[in-house]
């Protein structure tokens, strides 16, 4: 399991899959079902105007570099970006299979405070099998909300994958809901978190 935590360019795609690259240098493939999961809009940032200008990332330029480095490194990979709905944006997991195709999507259900003025919350909750294993996801806030992550359970979750941007100062609950998901449903949960600040190149 490689949980990539970095820090995010506002807006410039380009520089952020490069350090997501950079990241990645070092890793070396093992044995056994491998995952690599970015931390939530990775690629992007959370500065709504740079969603118009840099048009949207799922299907698109996001969605292309999760496949690829799934491919490259015959990992299942996570991974969300903007995709563009019918008056609004979602805020859209992809996941690749090791050999690059995506092999399921998912739309964040529950957008956090003001992201309400800019993405519409999906409606249906996603369980995927990545080589044997049942893998639940989800993204950042509703880590918050026990009865997504036990429904997911019940279901046959064995992990859930959470990419995030959950910001301080709010990281004792981060690190706290964490481990109650965990801990309630008797299963893992391997989570991203943006780390630093969003920054301008």
């Amino acid at each position: 399991m490689t949980l990539v935590q970095m820090m995010c360019g506002e807006g410039d795609r380009d520089f952020n899959f490069m350090q997501a690259e950079e990241l990645l240098k070092d890793y070396k493939r093992l044995t056994g079902v491998q995952f690599i999961v970015f931390p939530e809009l990775f690629a992007i940032g959370f500065r709504y105007e740079d969603y118009e200008k840099c048009g949207p990332g799922v299907p698109g330029p996001t969605s292309e570099f999760i496949r690829k480095i799934a491919e490259r490194y015959g990992a299942y990979t996570f991974g969300t970006g903007i995709e563009r709905g019918k008056a609004k944006y979602y805020n859209t997991l992809v996941a690749a299979g090791p050999s690059g195709n995506v092999i399921g999507t998912y739309r964040k259900i529950h957008p956090f405070q003001d992201e309400c003025a800019v993405f519409d919350g999906g409606d249906t909750i996603v369980l995927m099998e990545c080589g044997g294993i049942k893998v639940g996801v989800q993204i950042c806030y509703y880590i918050r909300f026990p009865e997504v992550s036990r429904r997911l359970a019940v279901e046959g979750a064995e992990i859930l994958i959470i990419p995030a941007a959950f910001p301080d100062p709010r990281s004792s609950h981060w690190n706290t809901l964490i481990q109650a998901r965990a801990i309630e449903n008797q299963l893992y949960v391997a989570a991203a978190n943006r780390i630093g600040f969003g920054f301008d190149k």
